[in-house]
């Protein structure tokens, strides 16, 4: 597949976006470390260099060396600072070690260098080491925070549900039955490669990050040593089998972790109302019947021409029908799934005419899926008006209710920057292989922002058009790979028209999210053993952080029995009122 042509505006839009966007995401960067622990870790590095060129010319002396290193380990665990150049290099010496035993037996296995993975897509351990020493050469340390000051951010909603997900991807990926040696190895160091350096370093993401390297590692080396000693007892069995238990044991905790969130988080952000009848009809009236001609027109697709047509009336209609339902729940639930898949159809069309193998189109089960879902909620519609009689009455509420700051900041410090990253990947998209993982992250953002979106006026007015474009950008990938000539693509005009009215809209609701942060009382914790902030208003909810007597806060609301608390990094806490007071506690 060619990479989509796209004209020079539209590239600029995605650019501005994706770099300079108006909204700053929040980074979870581990702090440098000071110049006294980089001198340590420098020496350690330097030690290590000589180990790893080292020549080992038999079996059994390798595996008495990994015996070894896996005793050292478990033995003498590493008591690293919690700053980066430790964390950078503690990762790096348990990969070397395992990938150093990992190539080792494939040479002795008589493996040719074009063929081993370690060769083929690792630089040398002399490389490695190097480049990390350079790297840390060149972090400037004159503000690094001493030990004492140091802490870990706790991880936020979308983090968990990052780490979540990559855990139960890597999981799987362990689980499979490797039919080869060679490939399975080469994908366990893929996944580590691509996979571990884009995990989250919040609190709970940095034990876990090293356990999944540490995992992958030492799965992809047993598999090696089993090529040159399939009857000896390898030393990486026990660690792996007690390891993989704590991959679980993490899962479990992170799946509620995220359900605990889910449900302190349900009180702050608002939700639609339900409809009216009347709205309930007008709903109706806008979806039906052109959503039900739209829709047999789209499964009778077979052309590239055809494609386009269905394209330029899909376009019309959300244009002149869906942009202007009511705001409530069942309207905006409809119309989600309603845009959902009438967009998707045009991407799965294309693969269809392609003939994308079934395993590889992410598309069928979804089209099948949200048909029966958009069903369901339309025959719901017509089915409380048929009970009605006629009888309507209320008058159609248009507009949401504006966002409140913990909503604004939803907006601009998470989703946003999602969307931004979106932009990213599709800048760096040029083959086939990189559409089909555009496309699940279309999907994934999709499904993430009807799930996390506010139901509230800024939220909604921003959040159907990223929706949009995230479609709109995957069409128009999956119609250029059809053969429709880039000019004639219907969605690239569309797409271009967002992104304009996106960049503007985004910086004034930026301005209007600056305001509200900058707006609040300042009070001091009076209490004298300190105070915990929570995640919401109750002694139920998880403690967010805690803070010492006489510290300033910010508090947005101070209207009841718990303030809303203004932290850094744009996070949101509460704290019982009688924790504060307006003044200083005297000493």
């Amino acid at each position: 597949m060619r990479r989509i042509a796209v004209p020079l505006p539209l590239y600029c839009f995605l650019i501005l976006l994706a770099v300079a966007g108006p909204v700053q995401t929040q980074t979870y960067e581990l702090p440098p470390c000071t110049r006294a622990e980089f001198r340590t870790i420098f020496d350690q590095i330097a030690e290590n260099q000589l180990e790893f060129g080292m020549t080992i010319s038999s079996v059994d002396d390798l595996l008495d060396f990994a015996r070894t290193r896996i005793e050292n380990r478990e033995d003498d665990p590493p008591d690293a600072p919690l700053c980066a150049d430790a964390f950078a290099y503690q990762r790096l010496i348990a990969e070397l070690t395992g990938d150093f035993i990992g190539r080792t037996a494939l040479e002795l296995g008589d493996v040719p260098a074009v063929e081993n993975p370690y060769r083929l897509h690792l630089e040398s351990d002399q490389e490695r080491i190097e480049d990390l020493a350079a790297r840390m050469l060149n972090i400037d340390r004159s503000k690094a925070p001493p030990p004492s000051e140091r802490s870990t951010s706790k991880c936020a909603r979308d983090q968990l549900i990052e780490l979540e997900d990559m855990l139960a991807e890597f999981l799987t990926l362990l689980g499979a039955d490797p039919a080869e040696t060679i490939p399975a190895i080469d994908a366990l160091l893929r996944w580590r490669d691509e996979h571990i350096s884009q995990a989250p370093m919040c609190s709970a993401g940095i034990e876990l990050v090293l356990l999944l390297s540490a995992v992958a590692t030492d799965a992809a080396a047993m598999h090696a040593l089993a090529t040159v000693a399939p009857d000896e007892e390898h030393p990486y069995e026990s660690p792996l089998a007690e390891n993989e238990d704590r991959l679980r044991e993490w899962r479990t905790q992170l799946e509620e972790r995220r359900a605990r969130y889910s449900a302190e988080s349900s009180t702050t952000y608002a939700a639609l109302p339900a409809c009216s009848l009347t709205e309930l009809a007008d709903a109706y009236d806008k979806l039906m019947p052109e959503y039900t001609d739209l829709l047999q027109r789209g499964r009778q697709t077979t052309s590239a021409s055809d494609l386009q047509g269905y394209s330029e009336a899909y376009i019309d209609y959300r244009r002149t029908n869906l942009a202007h339902l009511p705001a409530c729940a069942e309207a905006f639930a409809a119309a989600w799934e309603v845009r959902q898949l009438l967009g998707d159809l045009i991407s799965g069309a294309a693969q269809d005419m392609l003939a994308t193998p079934a395993s590889d189109d992410p598309f069928s089960d979804r089209l099948e899926e949200g048909s029966e879902q958009a069903a369901r909620m339309i025959d719901s519609m017509a089915s409380q008006l048929e009970d009605a009689g006629g009888a309507l009455g209320a008058t159609v509420v248009e507009t949401a209710a504006a966002c409140n700051r913990a909503e604004l900041l939803l907006l601009g410090a998470y989703l946003l920057p999602e969307f931004r990253d979106f932009g990213e990947a599709a800048l760096s998209t040029v083959n086939s292989d990189g559409v089909f993982k555009l496309t699940d992250r279309s999907l994934y953002f999709r499904d993430m922002l009807w799930r996390e979106l506010p139901r509230c006026a800024e939220a909604i007015e921003l959040g159907l058009v990223m929706r949009r474009v995230a479609a709109d950008f995957i069409a128009m990938l999956w119609l250029e790979a059809a053969d429709l000539p880039v000019d004639e693509i219907p969605q690239l005009q569309a797409v271009i028209e967002d992104m304009t009215w996106l960049l503007v809209r985004a910086e004034e609701i930026d301005a209007g999210s600056a305001a509200a942060v900058s707006s609040g009382k300042t009070y001091y914790i009076s209490a004298g053993r300190g105070a915990n902030i929570r995640a919401c208003g109750s002694t139920d909810c998880a403690i967010v952080t805690t803070l010492p007597n006489g510290q300033k806060i910010d508090v947005a609301d101070d209207s009841g029995a718990w303030y809303q608390v203004n932290l850094p990094n744009n996070q949101v806490g509460y704290i019982a009122s009688f924790l504060v007071s307006n003044s200083p506690p005297t000493s």
